[in-house]
């Protein structure tokens, strides 16, 4: 985010509360202010011992938002409690499939970039600008070292462009187009993603969901997700 630094600051157990995370910390702060940063970012795992929770709020930061990583075992997953999901959607004339199923063609990398923008257009975030659409040449090239049988799409009934996607299978994105949310296309999508990481032998799948994110939050945990401790994100308003 223009006008952002981020800080990563560690110390070893053995040297805390030496003054050395202090010491860093200022040269941190004034790096920022040599480059005229507006704002300092920083984060850390919200556990009950988080020195840097303290250490933070000490210097002015403020918290912006919180993260919620989740795991799930996917051997202890069971494929057939959510076979009800899928039928659902499909109950809907919404085609579920793979993007290499339903062919890589100009137009259909087109509307697969399309609803992955207008997906990560909604995204929930705070206090920071508007989303910056990828330059779809960008996108193109991240695109095709993708696994495209590991692309899940969800199509209307006409088929003339694509609803849902979950990308991959391991830190993916999943996306509904605003206009068909709440019909549960991105837990069935979760679904056909899960079954077929499971396939492949994958033993855990990880991810994460922004705090305001309810409705993806409510899909995690509805599949078996474990949640872990939150990333809180904090700022510093720069003077």
């Amino acid at each position: 985010c223009e006008g952002q630094c981020h800080l990563i600051l560690h110390v070893a157990p053995a040297h805390r509360r030496q003054g050395v995370g202090g010491q860093l910390f200022d040269l941190a702060h004034s790096f920022a202010q040599t480059r005229n940063a507006t704002t300092l970012y920083a984060a850390y795992r919200e556990t009950p011992d988080a020195p840097a929770a303290s250490f933070l709020s000490k210097r002015g930061f403020q918290v912006l938002e919180r993260f919620y990583p989740s795991y799930l075992d996917l051997e202890a997953f069971n494929p057939s409690r959510f076979e009800e999901c899928i039928r659902r959607v499909e109950a809907q004339e919404v085609r579920l499939t793979t993007y290499e199923a339903f062919g890589d063609t100009p137009l259909h990398r087109c509307n697969l970039y399309e609803l992955e923008q207008i997906s990560r257009k909604f995204q929930p975030f705070r206090d920071v600008q508007g989303y910056i659409p990828k330059p779809y040449e960008e996108w193109e090239e991240e695109f095709l070292k993708r696994d495209r049988s590991t692309i899940f799409i969800a199509l209307p009934p006409s088929e003339k462009y694509i609803v849902g996607v979950v990308t991959e299978l391991e830190w993916y994105f999943t996306g509904t187009h605003p206009n068909w949310c709440g019909k549960g296309i991105a837990t069935a999508l979760k679904v056909l993603c899960i079954q077929e990481a499971k396939r492949r032998g994958y033993k855990r799948m990880d991810t994460e969901n922004h705090e305001d994110n309810a409705a993806m939050l409510a899909v995690n945990r509805k599949l078996g997700f474990v949640f872990t401790a939150p990333e809180v994100a904090c700022t510093l308003k720069m003077k």
